[in-house]
């Protein structure tokens, strides 16, 4: 789950998509928003703030980050379907 509504689910597992600052504000000035929004999104890229909130919800060892940097590849799309199979299994007890 994605955006708003992600701190109501209960996950067995998070995975975080991330990119560098320079590429995260080209991504925001392009989207139209405005200096404050961009601000307070290179903070929480700085300060690594989505990984510490989802520490609350799941132990480190069920947190995936993946890059953004680039767009995915065939080897980035078969390591989340394995990170999430993996999870699942463990979560499902299986």
């Amino acid at each position: 789950m994605d955006g708003h509504y992600s701190h109501l689910m209960d996950p067995f597992c998070v995975i975080i998509t991330e990119c560098s600052g320079e590429t995260l504000r080209k991504r925001l000035e392009e989207r139209g928003y405005g200096e404050n929004k961009i601000r307070e999104n290179m903070d929480v890229l700085l300060f690594d703030s989505i990984y510490d909130e989802s520490l609350e919800y799941v132990p480190s060892n069920r947190i995936l980050k993946v890059s953004t940097e680039r767009p995915y590849g065939e080897e980035d799309l078969r390591r989340i379907r394995n990170f999430i199979n993996k999870m699942e299994e463990k979560f499902n007890g299986s």
